[in-house]
């Protein structure tokens, strides 16, 4: 209910439950919905974890251009506000940058 009212932690931690199935059956859709208002709410963690998804087309988003660029922005953002739970965010974009020379220089 909590995460359904766009609170941050809430709506992260439901988001694991969809994608592990704790308590639920995995649901992939459910899981980018939660992380998405988790992120929008300033959660780094959940805005690392939308990076991911987004660039590498994870939990049923699309492998396309649009979605990789939205990726890097996500990781850009999480990687301005890192904490120590975050602290991927650096590294994923940094490997972005150097085997991607399509998005070294944004």
């Amino acid at each position: 209910m909590a995460g359904k009212l766009k609170h941050a932690e809430a709506a992260y931690r439901t988001a694991l439950c969809y994608r592990r199935g704790i308590g639920c059956n995995p649901d992939s859709r459910k899981v980018v919905k939660f992380v998405e208002i988790a992120a929008l709410n300033g959660l780094p963690v959940a805005m690392m974890d939308l990076g991911i998804y987004c660039f590498h087309g994870l939990m049923g988003l699309p492998n396309e251009v649009n979605m990789k660029k939205k990726g890097i922005s996500w990781l850009r953002r999480a990687t301005e506000c890192a904490v120590p739970m975050s602290c991927g965010a650096p590294y994923e974009l940094a490997l972005i940058y150097m085997n991607d020379q399509t998005y070294r220089y944004p």
